[in-house]
């Protein structure tokens, strides 16, 4: 069965769009910590994207601030909080890596019948190839993100934010009428 997925120029704008708001959390010391595709809210054209769902969102004191419960949504959670050591944002970023994938491939990155398999198969690292209609610019963008060790993630702070993502493929994926993409007016994506 052939299945239809999403453009990439529009994952990578919904992905653009995630990111920017997380970057805005981030900023603020707030953890979001059950970043998963049913708690992003799409405007009805399907374009515009928000968070939403900061129950289990936690306020951090410092950057280097490090939290250590064992709180979200299985399939999303990063390998150190499967392996029960604290965690920072980088936990976060695994999360969008997870709902990168899940975009591109219609299917979670990280599946099992259980949690002990499914914490092993997030602890390896290790998940199917995106199919082959995606460039290698987006395998390698999910790549980089779903990371094992957290200090080999980017960090959103940096200049990951708008250069990453347009460089891949070139593409001016999103563009909010009036907004520069280096202003740090993400709030609106929360």
């Amino acid at each position: 069965q052939r299945k239809e997925y999403f453009a990439e120029k529009q994952i990578l704008s919904w992905f653009l769009q995630i990111a920017l708001a997380v970057r805005y959390m981030h900023s603020q010391k707030v953890l979001h910590r059950d970043l998963k595709a049913q708690n992003v809210f799409l405007n009805k054209s399907g374009t515009l994207c928000k968070l939403g769902d900061f129950g289990i969102a936690k306020s951090m004191d410092t950057d280097i601030d490090v939290a250590s419960t064992c709180v979200g949504t299985p399939c999303y959670l990063s390998p150190e909080m499967c392996q029960d050591i604290p965690y920072s944002s980088k936990a976060d970023v695994w999360a969008m890596g997870c709902m990168l994938y899940e975009m591109t491939t219609l299917k979670p990155a990280f599946d099992a019948f259980n949690l002990v398999s499914l914490f092993y198969k997030i602890v390896k690292g290790e998940f199917e190839p995106i199919p082959s209609v995606f460039s290698k610019d987006l395998s390698n963008l999910i790549s980089t993100v779903l990371m094992r060790n957290p200090d080999e993630r980017p960090r959103l702070e940096c200049e990951f934010q708008v250069e990453c993502f347009l460089t891949c493929n070139n593409l001016q994926c999103w563009r909010h009428p009036g907004h520069s993409m280096r202003q740090t007016g993400a709030a609106e994506f929360c």
